[in-house]
Order: structure tokens, then C-alpha cells, then sequence
């Protein structure tokens, strides 16, 4: 494999926000893109990172399918280092067993980190389905998150048709709550066609959160009781989506 990123902007500002969630990431690469799908740990949040072709100046893969596995810590480490106009290449060294980082600005730097033995079995991407999408600028629901973490350690999101979204965190003694509905300034659009509650934890969403640098709009899905799907697209050509198990307050 050897694709080429036209700059790190997008590697900045991803690979710290997936790394925050699992340790190892296993990148499949075919004629599609590149895609990385995982759970954490817990398994109580899954992260999926689509790249497509148009995201790199060059895309070349072995086969019709290749699958490199990394230590997202090892990436963060080495995407730290590089600066956010250098233009990237990931190039794979088989007989190195190594994935080979090439930095290309004023100074050519390559690094290079191992590949590790995962499986080659891909964890597959659930098939959900939500009538409740409300598009909101990401940085206000990053601050509303933000500000909920004082209060309590999960938020309750309700949907009430046919275009209002309350948002409530509830401590012993503290409480907040925003309303938020079409026409305002943090909404991009809503669309509720039914009543929906759940409660999600407040430390997973603002790691998530912290992708409003990658997209200003983020995309969230809503059922009862159900996964919320969280997403933000970056120049329309990666998308980085969590879906979050909802708590039983």
C-alpha cells in the first residue's frame, strides 16, 4: 500500500481523537478507501474512520483488499511530529513488517512504526436505523457537553417531533438544560418524526466532541433507549462516526 495525503491537517486532527478510544487500529484498504472500524475496550463505543480516494493525491493498494494493523499510540506519536501543511505518504514495507510515514516539506523525514499481527477477521458496522437526524454546528454542541461535565456524568438527550431536541444533564444538586429547535443559530436542521429518550455517558461524548475541529456540523442520530450516532465529515472525503451505547439511568 501506498497512499499519498495532500497534508496532515486531517491526520492531526483525527488520529489523537481515535487513539483517545482504541489502542490498536486495523485500516483496511480496497478500491473503496480506507476504513477503520472498532470498539473500545468497554465495548461501549465504536469508532469508524472512512478515508476515500479522493482524500489522497495518489492511492495505490496491493490486491483488491489490504489490511495493516498499527498502535494508535505509535501514529499519535509520529502525526504529533508532522506539520499541518507537509504533504504525507503511508507506504507499507512487508519485508519490514513496518508501516513507513514519509513527511514532504521543507525537510523529507520518514519514520516508521511496526505492523502488528491483528486479526484479519473485519469488525462489522451495525445496521441501525433512526428517524430523528438533527444537524448542529459542532462547536455549540461540544460546549453544551463541555458545560454538562460539571454538572453530572451522563447527558439526556429527548426529541420531541416535529423539531425540538432538549438536552439535560442532572447532578444531586445542579441541573442544566438547553432547548434547542429550527432557526437557531447552533441548529443546521432538525428533523424529529418521533418522541425519542435516551441517556449517554458524558466522558465518551467529550471525546467525541473533540471533533468539532475536524467538521463544523455535526450529524446526531436519535432512538429510545437505542445507540446515538454521532458524525462529522471532513471536505467530504473522510468521515469519522461514533456510535455510543446509551445508559440505563
Amino acid at each position: 500500500m501506498r497512499v499519498t495525503f495532500p497534508d496532515a491537517k486531517a491526520l492531526k486532527k483525527i488520529v489523537p481523537i481515535v487513539a483517545d478510544l482504541i489502542s490498536e487500529g486495523q485500516f483496511v484498504a480496497t478500491e473503496e478507501g480506507i476504513k477503520l472500524v472498532a470498539m473500545d475496550p468497554a465495548s461501549i463505543a465504536m469508532v469508524i474512520w472512512e478515508m476515500k480516494p479522493e482524500a489522497f493525491i495518489d492511492y495505490t493498494i496491493e490486491g483488491d483488499k489490504e489490511i495493516i494493523t498499527v498502535s494508535m499510540d505509535d501514529l499519535k506519536t509520529i502525526v504529533k511530529k508532522l506539520k499541518q501543511r507537509e504533504m504525507v505518504v503511508w507506504e507499507t514495507d512487508r519485508e519490514k513488517n513496518k508501516l513507513k510515514i514519509l513527511a514532504r516539506g521543507t525537510i523529507k523525514k520518514t519514520f516508521s512504526i511496526p505492523l502488528l499481527e491483528g486479526e484479519e477477521t473485519e469488525t462489522p458496522i451495525p445496521s441501525l436505523e433512526y428517524n430523528n437526524v438533527v444537524e448542529l454546528d459542532s462547536k455549540a454542541i461540544k460546549e453544551i457537553i463541555d458545560d454538562a461535565s460539571a454538572i453530572a456524568d451522563s447527558l439526556k438527550f429527548k426529541a420531541e417531533p416535529p423539531s425540538k431536541l432538549i438536552i439535560k444533564a442532572e447532578g444531586e444538586m445542579k441541573e442544566m438544560t438547553v432547548e434547542l429547535t429550527e432557526g437557531e443559530d447552533a441548529v443546521v436542521s432538525i428533523d424529529i418524526q418521533e418522541e425519542a429518550y435516551a441517556s449517554y455517558s458524558i466522558d465518551y461524548l467529550k471525546k467525541f466532541a473533540k471533533a468539532a475541529d475536524v467538521s463544523d456540523i455535526a450529524i446526531l442520530k436519535l432512538k429510545t433507549d437505542y445507540p446515538l450516532w454521532l458524525e462529522y465529515r471532513y471536505l467530504d472525503k473522510m468521515t469519522l462516526i461514533f456510535i455510543l451505547a446509551p445508559r440505563s439511568d
